[in-house]
């Protein structure tokens, strides 16, 4: 029994929640980035309501109303964390597939800020699959740069387009 579980786990650590990110490639903990994976079951377990509740008693409330959709919605929630050279280098080359532009017709740039005086660059990119009105955003990615340190942060779910550019709209107005 202990051989059956083990080789599940490892089935299951090989696999990555992103379409073109290959498992293999995604650093972990030995690599020195800190990794944080939430799936379906352990979010349900997690009272959201009382999250946003919380946060929106701050300045974020027409953020957190947004991302309340999103949560209902949510697969899993993978947090990526890197802080040396080699570490932010290991993450960037992983995520690449997803992040470089152009590279797959299905991966959607919504957000680019490049704010060398602040050396902070933001970028969210979502997959999308489906047809004209029924299209879902599969994967929706966020990476900052911020400083010496390098953070992607990624959700998985069946979102509406329309839920993420409300939630980037609000996070990040044209006027500012």
């Amino acid at each position: 029994m202990l051989l059956a579980l083990t080789m599940t786990l490892g089935a299951v650590a090989q696999t990555s929640p992103f379409k073109y990110v290959d498992a293999e490639a995604l650093p972990t903990a030995a690599d020195g980035v800190q990794v944080f994976s939430f799936n379906g079951d352990l979010l349900d377990m997690i009272p959201m309501t009382s999250v946003t509740k919380i946060i929106k008693k701050g300045n974020s409330a027409s953020v957190m109303g947004n991302v309340g959709t999103l949560f209902k919605k949510l697969k899993s929630l993978d947090v990526y964390i890197a802080s040396t050279p080699e570490s932010i280098d290991k993450l960037q080359k992983a995520f690449a597939p997803m992040l470089t532009p152009g590279l797959h017709r299905s991966i959607k740039p919504l957000l680019v800020v490049n704010q060398p005086e602040d050396n902070l660059n933001v970028q969210i990119v979502s997959r999308e699959s489906g047809i004209c009105c029924w299209r879902k955003c599969r994967e929706l990615l966020i990476s900052v740069q911020d400083g010496d340190e390098y953070y992607v942060v990624g959700l998985t779910g069946a979102f509406a387009p329309k839920d993420i550019q409300k939630l980037v709209s609000s996070a990040f107005p044209s006027d500012k």
